[in-house]
């Protein structure tokens, strides 16, 4: 007896269907994870928007009042607007390692921390604190260190009374030209560890070895 061969027959409507539906699932993603990320620049943004509005009313007393008896206040004071800084900070490093960043949202970030850090100065100057100062120049996209010096320098600034405000010259912005040029700057990572400069190390320096440069 001769075996008939058995035609499949191909449901391309079935096929079509499951394309179908898999692209749907796809675009909404894709759609909610945008509304997820648009949210998320919402509310960054509008921390900033919240911590910049503070500093502003702190310079306008160091303008305005000129009796050392605000002092702690206002030190007190900017240790809350330095964790918030920092805080967001972290969050726009996380955001811009997973998917990439607004560079809008970055270049606004890098402004508030230049307010912060002229208030730290301005402290420093009017109530003789001992406030260390770290300015670190990174490049996002030509430096294979900077994570890794970075790292050590937050681990320093955790054992110690010291600020720390990171500068992406990869961002097009008139602050960050005048930073680089008024530091002498052109290779990264660079450090400017209370005025004084260590640029463009081949390698990394240590935490111990930043300690060592801090005012205790």
């Amino acid at each position: 007896m001769v075996l008939k061969k058995l035609e499949r027959k191909i449901s391309w409507d079935l096929y079509l269907t499951a394309f179908v539906i898999s692209l749907v699932i796809f675009g909404v993603g894709i759609w909610v994870g945008l509304q997820i990320e648009q949210e998320v620049n919402s509310q960054l943004m509008q921390s900033m928007q919240s911590t910049n509005n503070k500093m502003l009313l702190l310079s306008n007393l160091l303008l305005l009042e000129n009796d050392s008896s605000f002092c702690r206040y206002i030190e007190k004071e900017m240790s809350v607007f330095d964790d918030e800084t920092y805080q967001i900070g972290k969050q726009i490093g996380f955001m811009e390692e997973k998917r990439g960043i607004d560079e809008g949202l970055k270049k606004t970030y890098m402004e508030l921390e230049f307010r912060d850090y002229l208030l730290s100065k301005k402290i420093n100057e009017k109530c003789n604190s001992k406030q260390n100062i770290i300015l670190y120049f990174v490049s996002s996209s030509n430096c294979s260190i900077c994570k890794a010096q970075g790292e050590q320098i937050s681990a320093a600034k955790e054992e110690t009374n010291t600020r720390v405000y990171t500068f992406d010259i990869d961002i097009e912005s008139e602050l960050i030209s005048s930073l680089l040029q008024k530091y002498n700057i052109s290779r990264t990572p660079s450090i400017i560890i209370n005025n004084e400069v260590y640029a463009g190390h081949e390698g990394i320096v240590t935490t111990e070895e930043i300690k060592s440069k801090l005012v205790s």
